[in-house]
């Protein structure tokens, strides 16, 4: 005996592609990316600020190493705003192709 239901697919369960129909999370990709070039810039204050201290005579070793820290975060910043604005591009080309 067959059983004559059809089998029909559970909605959570089904794969659906990926849409991109709205441009809300492309705008906040590229806001977040904005925020990120901030954040960077605020890092080279910091070391504008930390140089102008050494030039007043001070030698301690944080300050030698301090510079080079805040290089790194703030071009891990800019490379984190590059990817994120591309992502965001990105998502808006795709929410105008559909």
């Amino acid at each position: 005996m067959t059983d004559p239901t059809p089998v029909q697919p559970v909605d959570y369960a089904s794969a659906r592609p990926l849409r991109f129909a709205s441009i809300a999370g492309g705008v906040a990709l590229l806001f977040a990316g904005l925020a990120m070039i901030l954040l960077g810039g605020c890092f080279l204050i910091g070391i504008l600020d930390v140089s102008q201290r050494i030039g007043l005579g001070y030698s301690v070793l944080a300050l030698r190493v301090l510079p080079w820290v805040l290089y790194a975060l703030a071009f891990a910043c800019f490379g984190g705003a590059v990817w994120l604005i591309v992502a965001g591009v990105r998502w808006l080309y795709r929410a105008g192709a559909q």
